[in-house]
């Protein structure tokens, strides 16, 4: 879908969706049967891959205000969307590329979610608490 939109910078969405879940690194305590560290408990993976990220950017010798470093920090800070959703993001998309960013996202996770919904049903219509409404789950055509 990027190439339909060539205004947008190609650089700061790739990067985002490469490290939007870099803080999840340091959410857990391991890999196999995790709890959450403290850090994670305290502040989540969205804080803790900005402060990473940042980390990284200073280490690399680029400035805190660069706009390009600020940008992706945004795309990933704004990543679940609006803050009145509810869903985690301490700020609202505010740039062209966090918009894009955030609606890739969505879409991704919910065709992910009609997949499995898909691959669980062996019906033709399917109800899903997540979309709210019967789906249709018949594979016929998809194989």
């Amino acid at each position: 879908m990027l190439p339909l939109y060539p205004q947008l910078n190609r650089d700061v969405i790739l990067t985002a969706c490469l490290l939007h879940d870099i803080g999840k690194t340091e959410l857990f305590t391991e890999a196999v049967a995790p709890d959450y560290t403290t850090a994670g408990e305290l502040l989540g993976h969205i804080t803790l891959g900005l402060e990473l990220i940042q980390d990284a950017a200073r280490e690399a010798g680029i400035s805190t205000s660069n706009v390009e470093l600020m940008k992706v920090k945004h795309c990933i800070a704004s990543q679940f969307g609006e803050i009145q959703n509810g869903f985690g993001s301490p700020v609202s998309p505010k740039t062209a590329e966090a918009v894009f960013f955030q609606h890739i996202k969505q879409m991704n996770t919910m065709l992910h979610a009609f997949e499995m919904i898909q691959e669980r049903s062996n019906e033709e219509w399917t109800y899903s608490p997540m979309f709210k409404r019967k789906m249709y789950t018949s594979k016929e055509g998809y194989e």
